[in-house]
């Protein structure tokens, strides 16, 4: 069997060992986590979800209260935004977002439009800086402003903080999508000053199907999933309390660890870099080299397809990003490579890693031999 070394941590880091173990040990040991799950309101369930609810929020510098469980990041995000638009939908129809968001965002957003929602959408200056004055002006009737913490594809992070504040001078509830960074980056929604941001398990360690929302308080939400009281009736159904549980535990050893992961992370990504360079001179140009969201690499491997780079290093199961694929579907880069500066031939040619903190140096050293024998054998 081959041994998966995953460099495509943006798109799903693999399961801490140690978050795997507990959610097994949860699972066996504790009767309510066996196909007969037990009611959710009795001491021993309720005492891991509220558990893991306070490890989130703890990640956050939240109050546990604020913290609404979902089934992950994309439930978090159609909650965060048709939940708001429907709360508010008399004050008015005007949403803010960019051009970069995720597709759980991006398709409620398109949804909105269908409902006579007005969805206006940041201008970007000089590439990927925002123009922020153009921001401020959008304003009007807006119900929600909802963009993305960072863009993952391109590998940059965006004036959250900035942003955030500006659409609480005017009374308006602000979103970010913090699923790329949350549990990688320090976030603290006190500091933001957001009132809603999404966070994604098996982005940070965890297990998938498991996410959350960080609501403020006194935020109106509508529901997208009625039911039973769960969530103070913001999110009905049964709980995946193991689930939650292993969640609770991966954003307590984030939250434990991160200095010591951002080090090792720093450590790996750079070697990658050195060995790259090294091995081949001239052929690459770096897009992101770890500048803006450190763990993030991306760069056009020139006369390389990307699409067909990742398959041939999956064989040996190294696992990296094309841009190709979705390139070559559009018949353009995506609207993220653009701001980059990527025409339609380089984006064909972008590769993407992305380096978690279970990443070894010695992976990373076969990592930059792979590509870089991948790069020679196709000149």
């Amino acid at each position: 069997m081959i041994k998966i070394v995953n460099f495509d941590n943006c798109n799903s880091t693999s399961i801490d060992p140690r978050v795997r173990a507990f959610y097994m040990r949860t699972a066996s040991e504790m009767k309510y986590c066996s196909p007969y799950y037990g009611n959710p309101a009795s001491e021993s369930v309720k005492t891991l979800i509220e558990e893991a609810r306070w490890n989130v929020a703890r990640m956050l510098n939240a109050d546990p209260s604020e913290i609404i469980l979902t089934s992950s990041g994309t439930e978090a995000n159609n909650l965060a935004v048709k939940g708001t638009a429907v709360a508010n939908h008399k004050k008015g129809n005007h949403v803010i977002s960019t051009d970069i968001e995720h597709s759980s965002v991006e398709y409620p957003l398109k949804t909105l439009s269908r409902f006579d929602f007005v969805i206006d959408r940041i201008p970007f200056e000089d590439g990927i800086k925002f123009n922020v004055s153009g921001y401020e002006q959008l304003f009007k009737r807006t119900l929600l402003v909802s963009i993305g913490y960072a863009n993952s594809e391109a590998g940059f992070m965006l004036p959250i903080k900035t942003l955030s504040l500006a659409a609480r001078e005017r009374g308006v509830p602000f979103h970010t999508d913090a699923c790329s960074v949350a549990g990688r980056v320090k976030l603290d929604v006190r500091d933001i000053g957001c009132d809603m941001l999404s966070v994604s398990a098996h982005k940070f360690g965890g297990p998938s199907g498991v996410g959350a929302l960080f609501v403020r308080r006194g935020t109106r939400l509508f529901p997208l999933i009625e039911g039973g009281q769960e969530e103070n009736g913001m999110r009905g159904g049964a709980y995946d309390v193991c689930a939650i549980a292993a969640m609770g535990e991966a954003a307590r050893l984030a939250a434990a660890e991160m200095d010591e992961r951002t080090s090792k992370i720093v450590r790996v990504r750079d070697m990658i870099v050195r060995d790259l360079n090294d091995a081949c001179p001239g052929q690459i140009k770096w897009v992101s080299s770890g500048d803006d969201l450190f763990y993030h690499l991306g760069f056009v491997a020139s006369g390389v397809n990307s699409e067909a780079a990742a398959a041939k290093l999956a064989q040996k199961g190294i696992l990296i990003s094309p841009a190709s694929w979705c390139v070559t579907a559009a018949g353009k880069p995506s609207a993220a490579l653009a701001l980059r500066g990527l025409g339609l031939d380089e984006a064909q040619c972008y590769v993407r890693i992305c380096v978690n903190y279970m990443n070894t140096e010695e992976e990373a050293s076969l990592l930059a031999a792979s590509l870089a024998q991948y790069m020679d054998s196709s000149r």
